[in-house]
């Protein structure tokens, strides 16, 4: 569950009744004395979801019986990647964050929550269902946020990302979806008799709802293949996924369209386990914390991309690290390095960094004797045959204990480049300190 969700713990539900009396009637005293709800019983899931929504985010929804009742932390997990992504992204010139939402559901959860979060956030939220839409609509004017999501109705065999090719030149800064997971309804009962433990609460999807042609793998490849006609339209491609062979297949479909700029997440509610998948054309690189999944399995082991994040540990023999730091850096011909202070968001534990803009490669032996001879500077041929500098930025800093330096590859192509400089400035600082 991600660090910032609040539903790390259950709810005390006895409590979340006495704000949301329509809850009460569904609690139950548990074998271990805490109380409880019967999560099987369908009306008891959608007051629970109604309950948190309306305590914990001032958000009113109304959920029909007949359609899906999404598990507010699964879908809270979701919205706080993205607000990961977004804040490790550059911002647009107006401030505005446009997402679309594919398949909103009845419910409208994540446009919803969304737009409570982050005041600058609008969406795009699509349906092919009639009642899902009528639905969302409501709850997206129950809570008065008409103007920052709109709600549209299309059709199964219209293109997924119609929307970012209607709206013009408008740049959104992501997309997102959680696919039907199932190729047939036999394909759902053989899940259901194959689980060595019941679930623990009652599915109440329908049919449009969980049911795709070739599954939620085939419909996601269909997002990939979509995205590579409009690679410059959204900068982050996201999907959740509901099961490893989808997250292995999407993978490969992303490398071998040539993708080398994406995210992997994991989302983890109780026994239910869920993986979410991102990628973008544009050269903003996240950091290992919002791309790579901690500690994964082996099969999820050779899924993930490559490194965006170094962390070297010294041992620390003088007290002026940032000093050092910067003077090796301002040894380096060629590039451009400041000071920047750590963003509220960020979690690399780096209070202060040094944020270095290269061209090239112009610290290596090599690199130095090329110099002489010839160009500073890497220069990449443009479609309309003009020139443009390919810069690369990395940011450097110790981390708050000063025993470990952090390289972080913020912006560029070449891979190649940053392992470049993280492994210079690595010896030469293993030299002095």
């Amino acid at each position: 569950m991600h660090f910032r969700n609040p539903y790390k713990e259950p709810p005390d539900f006895a409590i979340l009744a006495q704000g949301y009396p329509k809850l009460q009637q569904f609690l139950l005293s548990g074998r271990d004395g805490h109380t409880t709800i019967d999560f099987w019983n369908n009306d008891a899931q959608r007051a629970l979801t109604e309950a948190l929504m309306f305590r914990d985010f001032a958000i009113k929804l109304a959920l029909p019986a007949e359609r899906l009742c999404p598990p507010v932390p699964n879908r809270l997990n979701y919205i706080l990647w993205l607000q990961d992504i977004v804040q490790h992204s550059p911002a647009t010139s107006d401030g505005i964050v446009r997402g679309l939402d594919i398949g909103t559901g009845a419910s409208a959860i994540y446009p919803l929550l969304g737009c409570k979060l982050e005041s600058k956030w609008t969406f795009i939220a699509t349906d092919i269902d009639t009642t899902s839409y009528e639905s969302a609509s409501l709850n997206v004017a129950y809570n008065d946020l008409h103007e920052r999501i709109k709600v549209q109705l299309t059709s199964a065999d219209a293109p997924l990302f119609e929307p970012l090719v209607v709206e013009g030149s408008t740049v959104f800064s992501f997309t997102m979806c959680n696919p039907p997971f199932y190729a047939t309804a036999e394909e759902i009962s053989r899940s259901a008799d194959i689980k060595h433990l019941p679930p623990n609460a009652v599915c109440t999807g329908a049919d449009v709802e969980m049911i795709t042609d070739g599954g939620e793998a085939c419909f996601v490849r269909r997002m990939v293949e979509e995205s590579l006609q409009h690679p410059l339209r959204c900068r982050w491609y996201t999907s959740m996924l509901g099961k490893m062979s989808s997250l292995v297949e999407i993978v490969d479909s992303l490398r071998s369209n040539g993708v080398d700029n994406y995210a992997i997440t994991e989302f983890v509610q109780g026994q239910t386990r869920r993986w979410a998948i991102g990628w973008s054309f544009y050269h903003d690189r996240l950091p290992d914390s919002i791309a790579r999944i901690d500690n994964p399995n082996t099969t999820i082991h050779g899924l993930m991309p490559g490194r965006n994040t170094v962390i070297q540990p010294f041992k620390i023999k003088t007290h002026s690290n940032l000093e050092v730091l910067m003077r090796v850096i301002s040894e380096i011909k060629d590039i451009t390095a400041g000071q920047e202070q750590a963003a509220e968001w960020d979690t690399s534990g780096v209070p202060l960094k040094l944020i270095v803009e290269a061209t090239g490669d112009t610290w290596s032996r090599k690199a130095r004797r090329a110099i002489k001879a010839s160009r500073t500077k890497l220069d990449v041929e443009m479609e309309n045959g003009e020139k443009r500098t390919a810069m690369s930025v990395f940011s450097v800093g110790w981390k708050k204990d000063g025993g470990s330096v952090v390289f972080q590859w913020m912006q560029g192509e070449d891979r190649a480049l940053f392992t470049s400089f993280s492994s210079y400035v690595t010896r030469k600082l293993q030299h002095i300190i």
